[in-house]
């Protein structure tokens, strides 16, 4: 399964509810690494964008 054409809003709902949910333990992990990605990257463009 492919997350990356999931905007990140999704994956944010998606890993609160598998939390909850309590699935997969390796799931969550894969949804949470994406996110932290996600997120790090958008920091690195507001950063250049901020110079």
């Amino acid at each position: 399964m492919n997350l990356e054409h999931l905007p990140l809003r999704i994956l944010m709902i998606t890993y609160r509810r598998a939390v909850e949910l309590d699935l997969d333990k390796e799931f969550i992990q894969w949804i949470r690494k994406e996110i932290l990605e996600r997120e790090s990257e958008k920091e690195e463009r507001s950063k250049k964008a901020n110079l």
